[in-house]
């Protein structure tokens, strides 16, 4: 656990409960709280600390919720979710839920993974500056931070099928196939993890809460545009994910038809060459040039020359 406290025009911070019990009866403006990795003890704690409700702390407890806002009395309860950062180049796509409780001069933060959001919040909320601003205030710069995390992943996925539409029509493979279903599973996690976060943030911005000032309903408006631009890109990079699945189908399948072209040719030109060595092959004792010292490059030469001149005939034909 660790806060951060604005009292008196000064950030504290600290980490013990005692402490915190202590500074909130002292005359506090505004208070964070952020707990990872919490157990049932500090939960338990916290509802004590905060009076929240215990339907509220249950969801805390249990994980893989999808994003939803509840009102209940003296708080309002959020569920979101984040995604982490670059890694060497590639992100990682795994969603980390965040559960965040908003009073009239706090803000609760409960996870079980790292948020990198929450990391940089923190830094800056240690100037007074931000935290004068009031609890609501700095629910928005969280919200703002969580969903600008999704745009470098979306960067990245731009690239990625770039990469793999230009592989698609010129070196179609199973490995090809591979990583365009993986970029799909990952479109579709992106996919069902904001969409309800939108649904979350137009039910803020429509509704009357509590502890939301008039003033920053704007801000949380700002903020849904940005979802619903995210999900639009994700639905037009899950369009372009079709069409390069489409090309490759289309690449291989032509492949196919030009390897079944040439055999096709092959098996065409051999048939009458077989028949010729089929007839030679008979053991009969009279049969035409069979004892000529030049029959068999006679029956050589003929076969070259059928093969030749079928040859030419599929070429005029456009055959190949």
């Amino acid at each position: 656990m660790r806060y951060v406290a604005l009292r008196g025009g000064e950030a504290l911070s600290g980490d013990r409960w005692e402490a915190l019990t202590a500074l909130r009866t002292g005359g506090l403006q505004t208070l964070w709280v952020d707990l990872n990795g919490a157990g049932d003890d500090e939960l338990a704690a916290l509802g004590r600390e905060f009076g929240f409700h215990p339907l509220a702390l249950d969801d805390c407890r249990d994980r893989q919720h999808r994003a939803k806002v509840r009102e209940f009395d003296g708080h309002f309860f959020v569920i979101m979710n984040a995604v982490a950062r670059r890694n060497h180049g590639r992100p990682n796509l795994s969603v980390v839920e965040l559960d965040v409780f908003i009073g009239p001069d706090y803000m609760v933060t409960v996870h079980r993974s790292a948020v990198p959001a929450l990391d940089d919040l923190w830094v800056q909320a240690h100037r007074p500056e931000l935290l004068k601003q009031g609890a609501d205030f700095l629910f928005y710069y969280l919200s703002d931070l969580l969903v600008d995390e999704h745009f470098p992943v979306l960067d990245w996925i731009d690239g990625q099928l770039d990469r793999l539409e230009a592989r698609a029509f010129s070196d179609p493979d199973r490995a090809l196939l591979t990583e365009l279903f993986q970029l799909k599973r990952q479109l579709i996690a992106l996919r069902r993890s904001l969409g309800p976060e939108r649904d979350v943030f137009n039910v803020i911005v429509r509704r009357d809460f509590p502890f939301l000032r008039p003033q920053v309903y704007l801000y949380f408006l700002d903020v849904y545009d940005h979802l619903a631009r995210l999900i639009d890109t994700i639905d037009t990079y899950r369009d372009m994910l079709s069409n390069a699945m489409e090309g490759y189908l289309s690449a291989v399948s032509n492949r196919l038809n030009e390897v079944m072209k040439v055999l096709t040719i092959i098996a065409t030109i051999m048939m009458p060459l077989t028949v010729i060595t089929g007839v030679y092959g008979m053991n009969f004792e009279r049969m035409p040039f069979l004892r000529s010292p030049w029959g068999f490059y006679g029956v050589m030469g003929g076969m070259a020359a059928i093969a030749a001149v079928m040859l030419l005939y599929f070429r005029r034909r456009k055959w190949l």
